[in-house]
């Protein structure tokens, strides 16, 4: 019988297909094609979206992103795009303040996904970003767990105390002072040539008074130092700082840093490193 409708009325039977096709087909024409995108694995659009980030970033910044998504999706365990909803986040922070954790470095995870969801939209992977209303907590001084300060003098004479004994301590175990002066490896061990460390000091007293950055006072070359003015150029860097700026060197920094030129030398034969700073 409806087989016999179907060639009087010219009509033809659907094709079978899938629900899954069925509810594509459906937001085509509904206009909505986009939303289909929100049943996309987040593993998928994770791997999306770090292909797309790695050649614009620095080697640590990527490591940095790719290791807070991994740990933040292993967490929820959720499996699709559509699966995320802000109480999902909200529980998950939860646990993170349980584990010790504080307002920023939640914020820091949390922004991390939602940086990666913004993306997939740009990208027009997804319709819209489930997270996009999804508040951060603050981040006020009541919140820190670590809170930032200035070292007081008694901290920073025994900071420059110890790193002038470190450096002693290391040059002796160089130099096998106790082995010599106990006489107990004979005369062809004590007469061996020995190498020279290189002094740390100069580099932590440069810390103290430039209040640099790991990054940027490490990446100083001798020709930023200006012994006349008593200054040290700190270079700009990306992400920070992103400007230059001159510090002042007090005399003492200046003296540091040419003795340990003299120590570079001795460690390279005569020739001097292009960095001042060295590990």
């Amino acid at each position: 019988m409806v087989a016999a409708l179907t060639v009087l009325l010219g009509y033809s039977a659907p094709e079978p297909c899938d629900a899954r096709e069925r509810r594509k087909r459906d937001l085509q024409l509904a206009g909505l094609a986009s939303e289909e995108g929100q049943d996309r694995s987040l593993e998928d659009v994770k791997r999306s979206y770090l292909a797309d980030l790695e050649p614009r970033v620095s080697k640590t910044h990527f490591a940095n992103v790719s290791s807070r998504l991994t740990k933040v999706l292993n967490g929820l365990k959720l499996r699709r795009v559509q699966d995320l909803k802000p109480h999902e986040l909200q529980g998950w922070c939860a646990t993170r303040f349980a584990e010790g954790a504080a307002h920023r470095t939640a914020n820091l995870d949390v922004n991390t996904l939602k940086s990666m969801l913004r993306w997939a939209v740009d990208a027009e992977l997804l319709a819209v970003n489930p997270l996009a209303r999804l508040k951060p907590l603050p981040e006020g001084k009541k919140h820190q767990k670590f809170r930032r300060r200035e070292l007081n003098e008694v901290e920073i004479t025994k900071c420059r105390n110890e790193a002038a004994k470190d450096d002693q301590r290391e040059a002796d175990h160089m130099a096998a002072a106790r082995s010599i002066e106990g006489g107990t490896k004979g005369r062809l061990f004590a007469d061996r040539e020995r190498r020279i460390r290189v002094p740390q000091y100069p580099q932590w007293l440069a810390f103290l008074e430039t209040g640099a950055r790991w990054g940027a006072l490490t990446q100083t070359v001798w020709s930023d130092m200006d012994e006349d003015k008593g200054t040290l150029r700190l270079r700009a860097r990306t992400p920070r700082p992103r400007r230059s700026r001159c510090s002042p060197c007090d005399a003492t920094s200046c003296s540091s840093s040419r003795t340990f030129a003299t120590s570079m030398r001795t460690c390279s034969g005569g020739r001097l490193c292009r960095r001042i700073s060295s590990s």
